[in-house]
């Protein structure tokens, strides 16, 4: 027992000697932890303020394009079990004067040749044949129809109708035209997502210039019309309301327009191709002057099958390249504009109205665009002018001097609207145009076209 205990003390005096405190940390290095976890901290804070400021802007601007949404129907709705039924449009008388026959009378997609003999009164007319016109047919009807909020999607639809639908002896009367749906379709909304399917513009060169042509420079420059499609979208925040935006989807390959006859409609048909036609959208937007700077590229691809007898048929292309710009400037002053590239575009109103060439078996090349200056004065008046080509490739047009082959349109144009009442606009518009035919006399119009606008 005594020999247990002799070694037991030991054993203890030995952890004695061996143990060593751990020396304390100095007082000022106790103070260089606490301001390095304080800067940490303070960093932290920063940090989560930005973050906050951030998601509040965030938050304000999606407020902000809810109000603009309902905005855009004008308010007024009528609800009926839960759903909000928004009408509005406007009405719109246009009088116009040309001094050389155009292709379509009400509006200017090309002007027609001038010849002293004409061959063909569809494509012909004789030197200085000038025209008057004076139409409602752009009087417009539209009703947006809100959803109940559904948790955090917003769903709504619109419907919108004008009567420009048909206005040839086949169809009827000028003063009594046919309606023709412009929009129908039902769009989506969800956090930074959205979707849309239904017939509404083309989802390639979404702007357009302000002009009082129905015809807003359409086979002049401006392309894309409207068709049935379904899309997808999603816009990506970057920081003060910056935003990054893609677009994607489908839409019918309607291969017949306003320009093109009977015949053609027979002979090609973008539904024979058997698959629709794709297309993307790649936008950048951010606040400037109180509006919104906006530049962004799109395109399309599909096919068309053309017939050319009961078993002799060939698929063609039809594709392009676009680019949009919008620049706003201080004093109420704005730049806007777009350019594209591509063939087979008479669907979606380039080319001027031209897309295969059946004789030569080719799809016909075009290149294009418009730019326009804007002026806001004030509240109740505004000045536009702007430039506008459409310029098919001459080797993809026939060498017939009997052909109607539009190798070149031009126009030129100003404007000046003005509010009487809130609701009331007088406008007036000044353009000259200039159709080149390949291998033909060429077509060159001054027109001067005076519209009164009243909304609802």
């Amino acid at each position: 027992m005594k020999f247990r205990l002799t070694w037991l003390l030991i054993l203890i005096a030995l952890l004695f000697l061996s143990w060593r405190p751990v020396p304390a940390a100095s007082e000022d290095e106790l103070l260089n932890r606490i301001e390095q976890l304080e800067r940490e901290l303070n960093d932290l804070k920063k940090e989560l303020q930005k973050v906050k400021k951030e998601k509040a802007k965030e938050v304000e601007v999606r407020a902000k394009e809810k109000e603009a949404f309902v905005e855009k129907g004008k308010k007024g709705g009528i609800m009926i079990g839960g759903f909000e039924f928004i009408p509005f449009g406007f009405f719109k008388v246009d009088a116009s004067y040309d001094t050389s026959e155009t292709s379509h009378g009400n509006f200017v997609p090309w002007i027609l040749q001038e010849t002293d003999s004409p061959a063909n009164y569809k494509s012909q007319s004789r030197p200085n044949n000038d025209e008057f016109n004076l139409t409602a047919n752009q009087t417009r009807f539209d009703l947006r129809v809100i959803a109940p909020e559904y948790e955090v999607i917003e769903l709504s639809a619109l419907f919108e109708m004008d009567f420009y639908g048909g206005t040839s002896p086949e169809h009827g009367a000028e003063n009594k035209p046919i309606p023709l749906i412009r929009h129908a379709f039902i769009e989506g909304k969800y956090d930074t997502w959205g979707f849309l399917a239904g017939q509404t513009h083309d989802p390639i060169s979404l702007q357009g210039p302000d002009t009082l042509d129905y015809f807003y420079r359409w086979d002049c420059g401006n392309i894309g019309y409207r068709r049935p499609q379904i899309r997808i979208g999603k816009d990506w925040p970057v920081s003060d309301g910056r935003k990054l935006f893609t677009q994607g989807g489908v839409m019918r390959t309607v291969a017949d327009n306003f320009a093109i006859t009977k015949e053609d409609v027979l002979q090609k048909g973008g539904e024979d191709a058997g698959w629709p036609t794709t297309w993307a959208r790649l936008g950048y937007s951010m606040p400037l002057f109180n509006k919104e700077l906006l530049i962004a590229l799109s395109g399309h691809y599909g096919k068309e099958e053309v017939r050319f007898g009961d078993n002799d048929h060939q698929y063609f292309k039809t594709w392009s390249g676009n680019l949009e710009v919008v620049i706003p400037l201080p004093k109420g002053l704005s730049i806007k504009g777009e350019g594209f590239i591509g063939e087979n575009l008479d669907a979606y109103l380039g080319g001027i109205g031209q897309g295969v060439n059946r004789d030569l078996r080719r799809a016909i090349r075009a290149a294009g665009g418009w730019v326009q200056l804007g002026w806001e004065v004030n509240p109740k008046l505004r000045f536009n002018a702007g430039y506008s080509i459409d310029n098919p490739k001459d080797s993809d047009l026939n060498n017939n001097v009997n052909k109607e082959n539009r190798s070149l349109n031009i126009s030129l144009w100003g404007n000046v609207y003005y509010n009487i009442l809130p609701k009331l606009t007088v406008a007036l518009e000044v353009s000259k145009w200039r159709t080149e035919y390949k291998n033909g006399p060429d077509g060159d119009n001054l027109r001067t076209h005076l519209a009164t606008i009243y909304k609802f």
